[in-house]
């Protein structure tokens, strides 16, 4: 999990490849490795960002969290960490504009409903008012090009000076070369005012 916070050398960590992060993966749901199954997996993980998210912003500083979910297993992860949040006592809203029609897709929906967290149509909505964003746009597993609505909400997260805790790695970073990707070619990754750090997941 990485997050534009306090100012440290990212690149002083030791950091998975992709094919190393998606093989554990692999691992941990094989019969004969960790024998876990998908939806555990997305629990664990987007209970361990709300875990983290406590631990550095409390919600008496940063009760207003804005996740911004995708439409894979990132965003899965997104949903629970905004479900754990609100039961931690943080007031989340979810920005998740490409849904899929699958029954842990549409379960996470119902208990963030049930939660009365709300959905937001735009990542200027998500943003305005919000102390914190968790971006769970894209993880470690993305490739190709950024697109719409997906563009608008990384351009969005870039320009903000909003913290931004991301969830595997900022969205649209390649994961073995650092760079964000955008509309039609890699962006090299600018300098810019927010700092990364790695933060403990």
């Amino acid at each position: 999990m990485v997050t534009n916070g306090i100012a440290h050398n990212l690149f002083s960590f030791k950091f998975l490849s992709q094919r190393a992060a998606q093989a554990i993966d692999v691992e941990l749901m094989s019969p004969s490795g960790g024998g876990f199954v998908f939806e555990q997996l997305v629990e664990l993980a987007g209970l361990s960002v709300a875990q983290a998210i406590t631990k550095e912003y409390s919600k008496d500083t940063h009760p207003r969290i804005a996740v911004f979910s995708g439409p894979g297993n990132n965003g899965l992860d997104g949903l629970v960490a905004a479900r754990h949040l609100s039961h931690f006592g943080y007031k989340p809203k979810v920005y998740y504009p490409k849904r899929q029609d699958k029954p842990v897709n549409n379960g996470l929906l119902k208990q963030c409903t049930e939660l009365d967290i709300p959905f937001v149509d735009t990542p200027e909505s998500g943003l305005q008012d919000s102390d914190l964003v968790v971006d769970a746009i894209f993880g470690f597993s993305f490739s190709g090009e950024v697109r719409q609505p997906f563009v608008s909400a990384i351009e969005a997260l870039k320009a903000t000076q909003i913290p931004i805790v991301s969830v595997d790695i900022p969205s649209a970073w390649d994961v073995e070369k650092g760079i964000f990707r955008t509309l039609k070619k890699a962006e090299r990754l600018k300098e810019t005012t927010h700092e990364l750090e790695l933060m403990p997941g």
